[in-house]
């Protein structure tokens, strides 16, 4: 789990509920919001409500009973769709529509078709064990509607029961596939939450490695300016209050380029710059480098570490030596692997790690490389990449 500042307990379990489905759309009904996304859907399945015209075809009717009989169609839809889109009255519904099928088939042999929809909803919107009990009742209505229009047991067994469970399978099958989609389109959504969490992070993280670079740079020019001044070196204490004028448009450049992607110079040109402001601070460095070739990955990753660890020698060292090498390692494997290594001569010898050591680790993991981190005789750092 990825957590942020403020993000505690509390953020957390709201991560962790959004994650989960509400539990009474998870027992009966599907979330009404996805619902009304495929709404469209609903219309699809009338076209086999059709079927309640062709008796039609077949029976003569007096003109009254024509006139029901085509009343009572679109009352039907409109209980069909106001029970896919009013979950929460669908079972009331769904009473309605069967006691429709019944009431008209005392007239109508083709009514029997409204109880495969009122099926198809119990299907798609309850429970397994919810739509068997509501099948049963359905399953009751349909009979009734056989014995009401005196139909041959034959004839209802094979064109009526057979689209009858078919339907309500159909509307089972087509209820999970649903839910299948909006568990993925939430977690979709959360992956892309921590993900936009993650990239937060990483730019808190650049923002620390970078201000925290520069801010020191500035801070000891700023000592040294005010140190020569006191003694009346002018000149010099001016060539440093330059320098803190260019290390501060340094940073605010620094700033600009880890906002867009880092248009950065040279991994031994940055290298460079680094080690020339241990040299202002007066340590001694020695560096022995071979030259590699790094991926933009990797270069940056290295980078900020070299950073981190130069700073927190010029935050907290009290020695003046300092050695950097980057040399490689013998492999059995495909690849060649290397070894850099960054370590002072000072004493310190209590250990407080914090978001710089912390940050270290972290693009040390980023870059695939192994780190180890000594603090005996002085700050020491192995990254082996």
């Amino acid at each position: 789990m990825i957590e942020i500042g403020g993000f505690g307990s509390s953020s957390a379990g709201r991560r962790s509920q959004s994650l989960h489905l509400d539990e009474s759309s998870k027992d009966s009904y599907i979330d009404k919001m996805h619902a009304k996304e495929i709404s469209w859907l609903c219309l699809f399945p009338l076209i086999f409500s059709l079927f309640y015209f062709i008796p039609l075809l077949f029976t003569p009717y007096s003109p009254y009973n024509y006139i029901l009989v085509f009343l009572a169609y679109p009352l039907f839809v409109v209980l069909y769709l106001r029970c896919r889109l009013q979950h929460e009255y669908a079972l009331g519904y769904i009473f309605a529509i069967s006691l429709l099928a019944m009431a008209v088939s005392v007239i109508h042999d083709g009514a029997y078709t409204f109880t495969w929809y009122a099926a198809y909803c119990a299907g798609y919107l309850f429970t397994v064990k919810r739509s068997l009990v509501i099948m049963l009742y359905l399953g009751g209505s349909l009979w009734a509607c056989a014995l009401l229009s005196d139909v041959p047991i034959e004839y209802f067994l094979a064109y009526r029961i057979l689209p009858f469970v078919g339907l309500y399978v159909y509307g089972h099958v087509n209820q999970k596939i649903l839910r299948q989609e909006r568990i993925k389109s939430e977690k979709n959504r959360q992956i892309k939450q921590l993900a936009a969490i993650a990239e937060r992070e990483r730019l808190a993280r650049d923002m620390h490695d970078i201000l925290g670079h520069n801010l020191t740079a500035i801070n000891l020019k700023a000592q040294l300016a005010a140190k020569s001044g006191r003694v009346g070196d002018i000149d010099k204490a001016l060539k440093e209050i330059e320098d803190v004028a260019k290390l501060a448009s340094s940073a605010l450049g620094d700033i600009r380029e880890a906002i867009s992607q880092y248009k950065r110079m040279g991994f031994y040109e940055q290298l460079s710059s680094l080690v020339q402001l241990l040299h202002d601070a007066g340590f001694s460095v020695q560096r022995e480098l071979i030259n590699i070739k790094l991926d933009a990955r990797q270069e940056s990753g290295l980078m900020l570490i070299i950073t981190e660890a130069i700073t927190n020698i010029l935050r907290h060292s009290d020695g003046n030596k300092v050695a950097i090498s980057l040399s490689p390692l013998s492999s059995n494997s495909n690849e060649p692997q290397y070894k850099l290594s960054i370590k002072d001569n000072g004493s310190e010898s209590v250990f407080r790690p914090g978001n710089g050591i912390t940050g270290i680790y972290d693009r040390a993991q980023e870059i695939g490389a192994d780190i180890n981190i000594q603090r005996a005789n002085g700050f020491g750092i192995d990254v082996i990449f």
